[in-house]
């Protein structure tokens, strides 16, 4: 957020540091510093950290805290958390702070952040199996009525076509995929990767992965999912 000028001014003390000090710079916006600076500056490029990650920072805070909390709990908070350290502690507090037993719930999850049912999203991930069109888009319309934020439930829908793909393909990840999900998500995704003919497949993740880019821009933000289904199985 510093001026041209701040920057030149800064620039001095830079250049000729005094020997106890030590200056370290952050920013998500390395093209708003100028080319004086950045040249005398050691640039380090942090990466954001990925689901994995976040559910292991949980699960750590969470056992410091003595608080209950299931991995498939912290799968939630950690996709929630949505790359970020910060927004992901600030959404386990928020869930803890409503928590009357210290015993978190994936509910309770739910019902807190305004993320999507469980059951929901499961319902809509069978149906693209089943290459059900009419049902689809009935888990949608059910997901909009809950006014559930369309970006996050596709987030959601995407993880859990990952996991069936991963099981059908790799058979191998089997237990560790399983240490991440719920006993139900569990037997459900392994019900779905032996399905034979599913629509869960490399197309239908295309398409869907497409439309969760335009969710956010969408007038209708439910409408790119729909599409998406449609032209995947509208002639089925």
């Amino acid at each position: 957020m510093l001026t041209k000028e701040a920057w030149n001014a800064f620039l001095k003390t830079l250049e000729e540091p005094p020997s106890h000090a030590v200056f370290i710079m952050a920013t998500t916006e390395m093209e708003k510093i100028p080319e004086t600076v950045l040249s005398r500056c050691q640039i380090f490029q942090f990466k954001k950290p990925n689901t994995n990650v976040l559910r292991e920072l949980v699960l750590s805070v969470a056992k410091k805290e003595k608080i209950s909390l299931d991995s498939a709990g912290a799968e939630l908070i950690a996709l929630l958390g949505d790359g970020s350290f910060r927004d992901t502690l600030g959404i386990l507090q928020k869930v803890l702070s409503f928590s009357t037993d210290k015993k978190i719930s994936q509910e309770e999850i739910e019902t807190v952040t305004g993320a999507p049912k469980g059951e929901t999203v499961n319902s809509f991930v069978t149906a693209l199996a089943e290459k059900n069109l009419n049902k689809a888009l009935s888990s949608i319309r059910k997901a909009r009525e809950d006014n559930v934020d369309m970006k996050v439930f596709l987030k959601m829908v995407l993880h859990k076509m990952r996991y069936v793909m991963l099981v059908k393909n790799a058979p191998e990840m089997v237990k560790e995929i399983e240490s991440e999900l719920s006993e139900k998500d569990s037997k459900l995704i392994k019900e779905l990767a032996r399905k034979e003919g599913s629509g869960i497949s490399a197309l239908s993740l295309s398409e869907l992965l497409l439309a969760y880019d335009g969710v956010s821009r969408a007038f209708i933000p439910e409408l790119p999912v729909e599409l998406a289904l449609v032209k995947v199985f509208g002639d089925i």
